[in-house]
């Protein structure tokens, strides 16, 4: 079967969920194409140099209370792309020469270029992220922030699909919304992640995203990780002075991920991936979320079922309580309090699309 495969490249989460997808199609025998752009297109040149892959061009979708705001979109610097429609169409030719008939399937994840060709081909789309569940249920305002971000996005991106895959480390009480029909699956984990067999050391994984810099002063961190001397810190994702609590490493995903498995905690954003794999692992969670509703509701997820805090700002004083209540949020991690029943997402979803386009 010749199956195309749309990649978001905003953030990593997307590509590792995908690159997980990938090999097990790649597994059953098909044959594989991707269309990435921005993060996707390197790490797919990275991690699977032999893949075809061809790069497009999205516009970024700023969005408000309401849905999106359209205003912000015509005046946001990166839409002013001139090369834009070209690349688009190049790469839909690309695809129809490197298969030479329109594919038998197109996996969008969160990539709307792709949903476009399946439109225009009449191929079967179907999308799978973490996104879609925020459209298919009628989650309640999270600190202010609303569904309608991803609803108002998704409904402009995918309008139909043959089927709607949402991957949720946590469950989902809320009422589905009849006009966006979602199946939710298990979180879908890095190969590396299920591999490993988590350990109890004693240091604790910074992790600091992008997004996190924005929002937060990243020397007002270290600040207060320094009032904590009794500790020991490993930072990603920030450089600075090795201090006798405090080791900052470069980002590499052997050591990344051998540290958050011996970790007996983290430190981080609201990033669903991220926050599956550590559940998976076991390990409580200090979470600062990103400004965006995907993130506030993960967050929330932690918070609501005592599996770590969520905090708006970095404090000593939340950092002092969480770390006094580790052992009962390991327990109630144990106790899967509010989490999904299975983290095989990858083995899920192909048992469906077997049932539904015999993959």
């Amino acid at each position: 079967m010749n199956i195309l495969i749309g990649v978001c490249g905003f953030g990593n989460g997307h590509s590792a969920r995908q690159a997980s997808v990938l090999k097990s199609l790649l597994a059953r025998g098909h044959r594989v194409t991707l269309l990435v752009f921005d993060n996707s297109e390197r790490y797919f040149q990275r991690h699977f140099p032999d893949i075809p892959r061809f790069g497009v061009r999205v516009p970024v979708i700023h969005v408000n209370a309401t849905g999106i705001d359209f205003g912000k979109n015509a005046a946001e610097p990166l839409n002013r792309f001139d090369d834009g429609h070209t690349l688009n169409f190049k790469a839909m030719q690309a695809v129809l020469d490197t298969f030479g008939d329109p594919p038998d399937l197109v996996i969008a994840d969160y990539e709307l270029v792709a949903a476009q060709f399946a439109y225009a081909v009449d191929a079967p789309l179907i999308t799978v992220d973490q996104h879609s569940k925020y459209a298919g249920f009628q989650f309640p305002l999270m600190n202010g922030y609303s569904r309608l971000e991803d609803r108002s996005r998704l409904g402009m991106f995918f309008p139909t699909a043959e089927a709607r895959y949402a991957a949720s480390f946590f469950t989902v009480d809320y009422p589905p919304d009849p006009r966006f029909a979602v199946t939710l699956i298990p979180p879908i984990l890095r190969e590396e992640v299920l591999q490993v067999t988590p350990t109890l050391s004693q240091h604790i994984v910074v992790y600091l995203s992008a997004n996190l810099h924005v929002q937060h002063n990243p020397n007002a961190i270290l600040e207060t990780l320094g009032a904590f001397p009794e500790q020991r810190f490993i930072v990603y994702g920030l450089a600075g002075q090795t201090s006798s609590n405090v080791t900052f490493k470069p980002f590499s995903t052997t050591g990344f991920i051998a540290d958050i498995a011996s970790a007996k905690a983290v430190i981080t954003n609201g990033g669903h991936n991220l926050l599956s794999e550590l559940m998976y692992l076991g390990k409580p969670v200090y979470t600062l979320p990103a400004a965006s509703f995907d993130q506030q509701c993960c967050a929330d997820a932690i918070q609501r079922n005592g599996l770590g805090l969520q905090v708006d700002q970095f404090s000593t004083d939340s950092l002092a309580r969480f770390l006094a209540n580790l052992d009962d949020y390991r327990q109630h991690i144990h106790e899967r309090r509010g989490l999904s029943e299975r983290f095989d997402g990858t083995a899920y979803l192909m048992e469906r699309l077997n049932q539904q386009f015999g993959i």
